[in-house]
Parts: C-alpha cells; structure tokens; sequence
C-alpha cells in the first residue's frame, strides 16, 4: 500500500474488470417488461406537454395512457422520475433501443468505481486505504450490482448515488461524534438525487441522515439544520405529486403475491442474502473470526472511532434498512431482491474492513483468489440469465 505504481496497476485492473463486466454486451438481452415500461416512459410521454395535454393529472399507475404528459404518468408511478429523466435524454442520442434504456444505470455504476478508485488513491491513511481498495474490488465484482449494471431500471443508478453520497457520509463521521460536522453540499446532492432514483434509496437517506439531524439539534447548527432542511423540502415537491401512488401502492394496489407470514420471512431472508450475496458474507464472518482467534483486530490507540466500532455501526445501519425495507416491500405485496441492492456499498465496506486486516501478502492474495473464485459463477449466471 506505500508503493504508488502497485496501487495504481490494482486499482487499474479492478477498474477494467468492473467497467467491462458493465459494458461488455450490454445490448445483448432483450427488454423485459419492466424496461419497456420504463422506456415508454422516456419515449412516449413528453416533459413538455403537447397541445390540449395537461401538464398534471392525478391518476393511478393502471390508468395511464398515450395522452398523459411524462409528469401525469410518472406521477401514477410508485417511484420517482430521475432515472427515467436520464432515459428521455438516452432516447433522444439513441432512439428506442436496449442501449437507451440500460445507459444511464452502466453509466452510473461505471462511475460508482471510478469514485471508490479516486479516493483510494488519495487516501493518505495506510489502513483506511486497505479498506478502500478492498470496496472498490468488491464493488466492482458484486453480483448484484452486475445485474442492476446492465437493467434499464433505477436501481443502478440509485445504488451508485448511495455509494457515492454514503462514501462523503462515512468518511464525514469516520472520526466519530466527537469531530462531527455538518454535511457537505456535495454529499447532500449526491442523496437528494439519490432519493428521486428510488424510495428505498430515500428510506437508506432518511437513515444515514437522522444521526446527522439529532447532532444540528445537539449543537444548535443551523448551517446543518438549513441544509437538511433544504434535502427535506426538495424532495417533498415529489411526494406531494405521487403521494396518491405511493398510498396506492402501500395499500397493495400493485402487489404481486400473497403468502402466509411464514413463508413471507423465508422469502425475505432469501432475498436478502441473494441482494448481499450470502457466499461473500460467510467469508467474511469467517476471516474475522479467525482474526478474532489469533488476535489480529488491534487498532491505533488515537483512533477516535476504531474499526470494530465502525463495523457496528454500519451493521446496524444496514440491518435497520433491511427491517424496514421489507416492511415496506411486504405491505406493498412485492418481494424481489433488488429492493435492497442500496444496502450494497455499506455491505462491502464492512465486509473490506475484514479483509483489510489480514496483513501477510499470501494471507491477501488468497483471500482475493477467494472472493473472484466464489463471484465467479454468480457472475456468469448474472450474465447468461
């Protein structure tokens, strides 16, 4: 890690696997049905709003048609129209095609890396540059994100603002409540966007930002207090126009199975570990256990919050959004993996504060070999699927 140029080939490499991974045959599948949705959505209702359409009309998702402005349809939608925005302007360059759709969330994820490599190079701290080059590595062969890459949906988009935004957010309080200050605008752009993507990204939001709203109060920081005031009040403006949607769909109105409670869990807890990948997870369980066992996980003394205490917290963090990410999901009467995919850059950082600590080069190198090997096969079936 003190070796410039050997930084810069690992980060080079992890950089070309990711982004080829991304973009390698991107147009190869045809679009399923809920990328036709969306790309209607891009193609078929104008921004603005063509002689005799009304710029808003409350309606709801199945009542849709031809005549509707892009804000009446999207607005019937049960989520926001940032990423379908991106699309009309991917329309525009590249007509209805596969391509179109799926750009914006390649885009997206491609950039995701190319953010996570960036601050590892800069990264002065020896430890916490281990830590991130761990997460880019990860992120860049995450199978889930693979998937959410190459979807002409949200969910790349939103998870690479979450991890873009959640990067800002955790090196902000890696120091701990005793060095707190208030976020930054770029950190607060990076979520607002992030909220319009999808509103499991504005539930991660609303989590990372509550300690950050207890601390504005604690200290009377109104340059804090005003920021998140202003987050608050710009994404308002969209849940005012998509408030019927919303209540609709909580209601059940696009629910798509009906189980017991039971099998609900089951499913759910499935679900989870396919979005987080369970294989990667046990190893990592694994590694720290064994690092327990030879008694590996020291940290520098004036380290106001130490790596095991990050760990925690951002476990906590991430089980929080899971609880209620799938309160919300199940009430809605929709269970599928990708409601949690914005769980991922917190997922991979906590598993890279492990792998970061196993120090011997062939304790590294086969932990590497490890993770490539156990993603491997996730990966293709992501790919020929």
């Amino acid at each position: 890690m003190t070796n410039k140029k050997w930084l810069a080939a690992c980060l080079l490499m992890i950089l070309v696997v990711g982004v080829a991974l991304r973009w390698s045959q991107l147009e190869r599948k045809s679009l399923w049905p809920d990328e036709l949705f969306t790309l209607s959505m891009a193609g078929h209702h104008p921004l603005l709003p063509d002689e005799g359409m009304l710029w808003y009309e409350r309606k709801q998702v199945n009542q849709i048609d031809d005549n509707d402005s892009f804000l009446t349809a999207k607005a019937a939608e049960q989520s926001p129209p940032l990423n379908d925005l991106l699309e009309k302007l991917t329309v525009r360059l590249f007509g209805m095609t596969e391509l179109a759709a799926r750009l914006p969330a390649a885009l997206a994820s491609s950039l995701l890396l190319l953010w996570y490599a960036w601050f590892a190079w800069r990264e002065e701290d020896q430890p916490s540059r281990r830590v991130l080059l761990w997460t880019t590595l990860l992120l860049a062969l995450y199978p889930s994100l693979q998937i959410y890459a190459q979807e002409g949906r949200a969910y790349g988009l939103g998870v690479s603002l979450i991890g873009m935004g959640g990067l800002l957010w955790m090196r902000r309080w890696r120091q701990g409540a005793s060095a707190w200050r208030p976020p930054g605008s770029g950190e607060l752009t990076l979520l607002t966007l992030a909220c319009y993507s999808h509103y499991n990204a504005a539930l991660m939001v609303v989590l990372m930002l509550t300690p950050d709203a207890w601390m504005a109060l604690r200290h009377r920081s109104i340059v804090a207090g005003r920021r998140l005031l202003v987050v608050g009040l710009v994404f308002m403006v969209w849940l005012f126009l998509n408030a019927h949607a919303i209540l609709f769909t909580a209601e059940g109105g696009a629910a798509w199975f009906q189980m017991d409670k039971m099998d609900r869990l089951k499913a759910t807890l499935w679900d989870w570990q396919t979005a987080l990948f369970g294989p990667w997870l046990l190893l990592a369980l694994g590694t720290g256990l064994v690092l327990r066992a030879v008694r590996r996980q020291t940290a520098p003394a004036e380290l106001a919050l130490t790596p095991n205490q990050a760990l925690l917290r951002l476990a906590c963090l991430v089980l929080a959004y899971l609880l209620l990410a799938s309160l919300v999901v199940s009430r809605a009467g929709m269970l599928h993996p990708r409601f949690y995919v914005f769980a991922i850059p917190f997922v991979a950082v906590i598993m890279a504060l492990i792998f970061a600590r196993v120090r011997p080069p062939w304790g590294t190198t086969a932990l590497v070999i490890a993770v490539t090997a156990i993603a491997w096969p996730a990966l293709r079936e992501a790919r020929h699927a």
